[in-house]
């Protein structure tokens, strides 16, 4: 004889009851085990302008530039050549006149026939032109390279000047501040992760130098594998719209330790 739910339901129900709490208590339990049990990171933010690390290659002496080897933007490798120069104030008088020469060359041509006598006198005066011949400037370090905007052939240089600066993309470096309860945490080869403002984010870098101000510390943070797409914005700044190689404003979680998940959800937060 079948026996209705309802009929079937009041004769055990003590029972499910009893079977109903237990699975309660099992849940319960497992949550508060795997909250203590859990370990999640407590991290410090960091705020600061973020940049790669740049090698200049700068003038010995004063000289004149009288030839660029490589293009704006192009990667280089170390020791590769860059630009050419002369020193002696002789040589750098030859070069301009040489340099003068030509452009006016390149004038007369565009506005007269090739075979003006004009053309013929500055095409005369540059074969008695002797040019000194120049020295090689090469790339002290790898990186992408961005000329100055003042040293282009035929420009002199002071001794100390920057002729071109080479940006290592692949790294990235912060001067930054923490104003947390957390930094009294921070230490030198803590991690850290970085959150640029479009979005885009550098993992695995690492706690290079910390001051502490009271209770806030300044820390120099540096990430040495900086994935391509981060390396493409940072291009794109440099040698595209022109907003230069520097990002104002950037945030950078470091890990100061780890806290169990409870304590994470029923205590009391470090600010």
């Amino acid at each position: 004889m079948r026996i209705p739910f309802r009929q079937w339901l009041s004769h055990r129900f003590v029972f499910v009851c009893e079977v109903l709490g237990y699975a309660i208590i099992a849940v319960v339990g497992i949550g508060i085990v795997y909250g203590l049990l859990a370990r999640v990171e407590v991290v410090a933010s960091a705020t600061g302008p973020v940049e790669p690390p740049t090698v200049d290659v700068v003038a010995e002496s004063e000289c004149l530039v009288t030839e660029c080897l490589v293009v704006r933007g192009a990667a280089v490798e170390k020791g590769t050549p860059i630009a050419r120069v002369v020193e002696d104030p002789e040589a750098q008088r030859v070069t301009q006149a040489s340099v003068k020469l030509h452009e006016a060359l390149a004038l007369l041509e565009q506005g007269s026939k090739s075979e003006s006598q004009a053309v013929a006198q500055v095409r005369g005066a540059l074969s008695e032109l002797t040019v000194p011949e120049a020295i090689t400037l090469t790339a002290p370090a790898a990186g992408r390279l961005k000329q100055e905007h003042n040293t282009g052939p035929g420009t002199p240089c002071p001794s100390g000047g920057v002729i071109a600066r080479l940006y290592d993309l692949s790294q990235l470096t912060m001067q930054g501040t923490v104003e947390s309860r957390s930094a009294e945490k921070v230490v030198v080869g803590n991690l850290c992760r970085l959150t640029l403002p479009e979005g885009a984010e550098v993992p695995e870098g690492t706690v290079e130098a910390v001051k502490k101000e009271g209770k806030t510390a300044k820390v120099t943070l540096r990430w040495k594998e900086v994935p391509l797409a981060v390396q493409d914005l940072y291009a794109a700044a440099l040698f595209g719209d022109g907003k230069g190689a520097v990002i104002e404003s950037a945030r950078a979680d470091i890990v100061v330790g780890h806290e169990s998940l409870f304590r994470r959800t029923f205590g009391r937060r470090s600010q």
